[in-house]
């Protein structure tokens, strides 16, 4: 997420000074975690344009290039998961949801789940917040 928001900021700049400028943590999978973060944030960038056609056509009243930072980054995110990697519609949209209410806006974290829950695949539940 942060990788997605500093490319957002600075567009195409340098990718190894933004991973650079990432809080590594000290998660339990160490460097193999953060690389493997990295790399999907690299392929959700790569996307973007795509991501963004689907979030614009469900979200009529905001248009991507209106949207806040943090959720248009994790609109994106989202749509990768959801359409490109497959990941499980609960999983993904709990687990965004549950950082736009850390990070971004009061009704963000609605409007996230609202719009994932358009970009998933059907037959799967919606994910209450």
């Amino acid at each position: 997420m942060q990788a997605l928001f500093q490319l957002d900021c600075s567009g195409d700049a340098n990718l190894e000074s933004i991973r650079g400028s990432l809080d590594r943590g000290e998660s339990p999978g160490g460097s193999r975690e953060f690389d493997a973060g990295f790399q999907l944030a690299q392929r959700v960038w790569e996307r973007r344009e795509d991501a963004d056609k689907a979030i614009g056509a469900l979200s009529l009243e905001w248009p991507v290039h209106r949207l806040a930072r943090v959720d248009r980054s994790l609109l994106r995110l989202g749509w990768f998961e959801l359409t490109v990697d497959t990941v499980s519609k609960g999983v993904c949209i709990n687990d965004l949801v549950e950082i736009a209410k850390t990070y971004s806006g009061a009704k963000s974290a609605s409007f996230v789940n609202a719009l994932l829950d358009e970009v998933a695949p059907a037959g799967e539940g919606s994910v209450a917040e």
